[in-house]
């Protein structure tokens, strides 16, 4: 990966958003139209939909990288679930501690498009 991938920093809405739709029980469906659903003017959000599920449940990206294969149809929702959702509940202690998705830093206030990843809400 390039640098610039390196250097973005997550909307903390949509960090927010897809975390509070995990407390509640999501399923991984549910959390990655959540995340869609934010996306604003981006073709394939696959590559965006892995980096905030990892960025929102600490996971690493051979543990999310299943949803990829889960987003191309070559698995069912029962079968990401019972991947995913364990690992997301195994990092709760991490997450629901840090909501923003900050990382132990000071939350970063959304204004306007956040690195290029504009929220729903924004549109006109």
């Amino acid at each position: 990966m390039n640098d610039a991938v390196g250097q973005m920093e997550p909307n903390p809405e949509i960090i927010a958003a897809v975390r509070e739709s995990a407390a509640k029980g999501a399923s991984i469906r549910e959390m990655v139209a959540e995340i869609r659903s934010r996306l604003v003017g981006v073709d394939d959000p696959t590559f965006l939909v892995l980096w905030y599920l990892m960025k929102a449940f600490s996971l690493r990206l051979t543990e999310a990288l299943p949803v990829r294969d889960w987003l191309a149809g070559l698995t069912n929702d029962d079968e990401i679930d019972s991947l995913i959702l364990p690992r997301i509940n195994g990092t709760r202690g991490k997450w629901s501690l840090d909501s923003d998705g900050s990382e132990d830093q000071p939350p970063v206030e959304a204004k306007g498009p956040a690195h290029g990843l504009p929220v729903a809400e924004q549109r006109s």
